[in-house]
């Protein structure tokens, strides 16, 4: 297929927002179900409540799949391995587990989501990266005692759960929205800089890679600012192949990137199917 034949516009989109607390990230994610877009919010943190800003219209286009992750629950280590894994996943509602025995056993209930099942006005949102990561070092150091410390192999184990996880998003033909927080990191030139956290600092250093849209939100002169060109910032890393810049976006928000020019054909593409068994062989209890 020749370039020339090929929208991007029309491809599955695959952005990474990230930023401080309480600076607009989820609602800036859910507010596209304003838009006709249909959301499923895989809720790590609980921050669903800001969704009922939303039109009663909006909102019945927002499934929300809780995952309530804590150190002694690490549920959402679980859950997404199979989703990521297997490409779709049922976990309870109670523990936020993939096929719970204890729910299936008492017949509760349990959220599903099957990617395969969705088109192109459905966008999968993560909320967050920054609890999906300390769900992956809770579940390595379960059951090793409270005095544990993590050490290399099990920051080696992190990181290669959470690669196979944003791989897949990566070459997904579904529309992701990952939130996750900001850290600084050293870069090669011995420079720091703020990128979005994604369990170790040298793994976040490099987390962009896997999105088409990395933008950092901040709160300015006492209003929310979003920003996604590559030169916003010396210090913040961000970016967009597609070039929107949605600090000149005005209201449009994330639909700036969702829909943009929409001429020329559309690009389709298939999951790969290598995931499986990596993770299996990593996750393997």
């Amino acid at each position: 297929m020749k370039l020339s034949e090929i929208s991007i516009v029309d491809a599955p989109k695959h952005i990474l927002i990230y930023g401080p607390p309480k600076t607009g990230k989820t609602f800036q994610s859910v507010k596209l179900a304003d838009h006709g877009y249909n959301i499923k919010l895989i809720d790590l943190e609980n921050g669903f409540k800001v969704a009922k800003q939303l039109s009663q219209e909006a909102q019945e286009r927002i499934d929300i799949i809780s995952l309530p992750d804590t150190k002694e629950n690490p549920c959402a280590m679980q859950a997404l391995s199979n989703l990521f894994a297997r490409g779709e996943f049922s976990p309870c509602i109670k523990h936020g587990l993939h096929k719970c025995q204890n729910c299936i056993a008492q017949q509760l209930p349990a959220n599903h989501l099957k990617l395969s099942d969705l088109g192109p006005k459905d966008v999968v949102v993560l909320d967050s990266m920054t609890q999906w990561g300390n769900s992956i070092l809770s579940h390595i150091g379960k059951n090793k005692g409270e005095d544990w410390v993590p050490e290399w192999e099990d920051w080696r184990k992190l990181g290669a759960v959470l690669d196979m996880g944003l791989s897949s998003i990566q070459n997904s033909p579904y529309n992701w929205i990952v939130i996750t927080h900001e850290i600084m990191a050293k870069q090669q030139n011995k420079e720091e800089k703020i990128v979005p956290i994604a369990g170790t600092r040298n793994f976040s250093r490099n987390s962009a890679k896997y999105f088409d849209t990395v933008i950092y939100c901040e709160v300015v002169n006492g209003k929310h600012q979003f920003a996604s060109r590559t030169t916003y910032k010396n210090n913040i890393l961000t970016g967009d192949r597609l070039g929107v810049e949605l600090e000149n976006a005005g209201d449009k928000g994330l639909l700036a990137i969702f829909e943009g020019d929409r001429s020329g054909n559309k690009q389709g593409g298939k999951a790969g199917g290598s995931t499986a068994s990596g993770l299996d062989s990593i996750l393997k209890k």
